[in-house]
């Protein structure tokens, strides 16, 4: 009886380690997710600002013309 026991010890033990790995890789995923998000908010702003001064110049370069 107490091999079971010792058995079902070390089991969970070893399903607790595995909880635990899984646990600090989705806090690292999550992280990672937030920065791309993040970068990807960034490109965008720089994106609209891009155009919008593109849009500055070829309205400034028609009335010119």
């Amino acid at each position: 009886m107490s091999f079971r026991l010792a058995r079902k010890e070390r089991d969970v033990r070893s399903t607790e380690g595995r909880l635990k790995q899984y646990e600090t890789e989705i806090s690292d995923l999550k992280a990672r997710n937030e920065a791309l998000v993040f970068d990807n908010n960034r490109k965008t702003d720089d994106n609209v600002v891009s155009k919008d001064f593109g849009t500055l110049i070829e309205k400034d370069l028609y009335i010119s013309v």
